[in-house]
């Protein structure tokens, strides 16, 4: 993944050209997770979707997924991945650009030196450090 650092958009990380995520800490991906039939429908009516934070279909109506990295959530953006039915971000894309650090300061902050959080922030081990 490549950082770029641009003021007017904030931090953001390029996979693929596939889709670009602007990245706050992890545990606010909780507020992307909204119950529908697809990526594209929930997307279509973000006010009219449930949100389910703990990612659990459980918090869905009857016939309906919770869906991750919608584009309901203010923090993030997300752009659909062709290739993934339904619409929306490959789930194992967006994961894999997980890191751990104390914060997500592109100018210090060095993938290959930090420890990969795909499942947040309970990946990080040392004190102080955040999954972004």
């Amino acid at each position: 993944p490549t950082v770029i650092n641009d003021p007017t958009a904030g931090n953001q990380v390029n996979i693929t050209n596939a889709f670009t995520l602007i990245m706050p800490p992890t545990y606010a991906l909780a507020d992307t997770y909204y119950c529908g039939l697809s990526w594209n429908a929930v997307n279509e009516d973000c006010s009219s979707a449930t949100p389910c934070p703990s990612g659990s279909n459980s918090e869905c109506p009857v016939f309906e997924d919770c869906i991750p990295f919608t584009n309901c959530g203010k923090d993030f953006v997300f752009l659909s991945d062709s290739t993934v039915q339904g619409g929306g971000p490959d789930v194992d894309d967006v994961k894999s650009t997980f890191y751990c650090g104390a914060t997500m300061d592109s100018d210090n902050f060095d993938c290959d030196e930090s420890t990969p959080c795909p499942n947040g922030p309970s990946d990080c081990t040392k004190e102080n450090e955040g999954c972004f």
